[in-house]
């Protein structure tokens, strides 16, 4: 699918940046903004969510990212900190100089795909066939261990305590949803709406027995409705290489590539 005529993909692009990184309200967490970067703090997690670093020299550029580790040290969340480096980041040189200070890259990168919600296409717009439901509260949240348990189960217990504090700061701010058969939730989807005019989905795990049944399509276009329902113009989404060729061929498009940096102490 081509760029949409009202947003080329640069512009949305520059868009994204500005609303998703740079000025993220997700419910219940702190920003703080250094000099450079953005750092984005909930509960015991933390991220450098948006970084400029492309002026630096590679001196000033090890100043900076050792700035960064000292302030996490201070907040005592060096054990959960991950910088998230997105294919746009400057300088090229910036993914070298993390694992230098400890940072250990979890490839592949994610592919930064976006949908533009005015342009919906047809395989988006019906969930017919498909028992999908909001789920809310607790009973959302032991809906979805068995399912995570099954498909992510290094993740599983981190995810739904996450997600429960998030729920819990703003029990509006997402919606989590889920797809039924044979009686039991067989799949699960997450939609934030933190960002203005951007929507973005999480999750997407599908028991493997329930999978290439149209399972997964039909929760993106259920989140896609409540997001046009909400009023946002775009859904964005942190694709694995599995869901990409998925959702592209629904219309998503490739914005950036964004990879998770965990910090794993000093290298040595």
């Amino acid at each position: 699918m081509a760029s949409s005529n009202a947003f080329p993909i640069g512009e949305l692009r520059a868009l994204y940046e500005l609303r998703v990184r740079r000025e993220p309200t997700y419910p219940g967490a702190r920003v703080e903004k250094g000099a450079n970067t953005l750092r984005l703090i909930e509960g015991d997690r933390a991220w450098v969510s948006w970084s400029d670093l492309g002026g630096l020299g590679e001196g000033e550029l090890d100043e900076a990212i050792e700035a960064e580790v000292v302030r996490f040290r201070e907040l005592g969340l060096l054990d959960h900190l991950e910088w998230k480096l997105f294919g746009s980041d400057r300088p090229a040189a910036l993914r070298e100089r993390l694992v230098a200070h400890g940072f250990e890259p979890r490839d592949p990168a994610d592919a930064v795909l976006i949908l533009d919600l005015s342009e919906l296409p047809l395989d988006l717009k019906s969930t017919d066939g498909f028992d999908l439901r909001r789920l809310r509260g607790k009973e959302a949240l032991e809906a979805m261990r068995p399912i995570l348990d099954a498909v992510w189960p290094e993740d599983a217990a981190d995810t739904i305590r996450f997600v429960g504090e998030s729920i819990a700061a703003d029990p509006e701010g997402q919606s989590l949803w889920f797809a039924f058969a044979d009686g039991i939730p067989v799949a699960e989807g997450r939609v934030e709406f933190a960002c203005g005019e951007f929507a973005g989905i999480w999750g997407g795990a599908t028991l493997p027995a329930y999978r290439e049944r149209g399972i997964y399509t039909a929760l993106v276009a259920a989140r896609a409705a409540e997001a046009i329902e909400r009023g946002c113009r775009f859904l964005t989404i942190d694709a694995s290489p599995m869901s990409r060729p998925i959702l592209e061929k629904r219309g998503f498009q490739l914005l950036d590539t964004a990879l998770e940096c965990n910090y794993r102490g000093p290298p040595g």
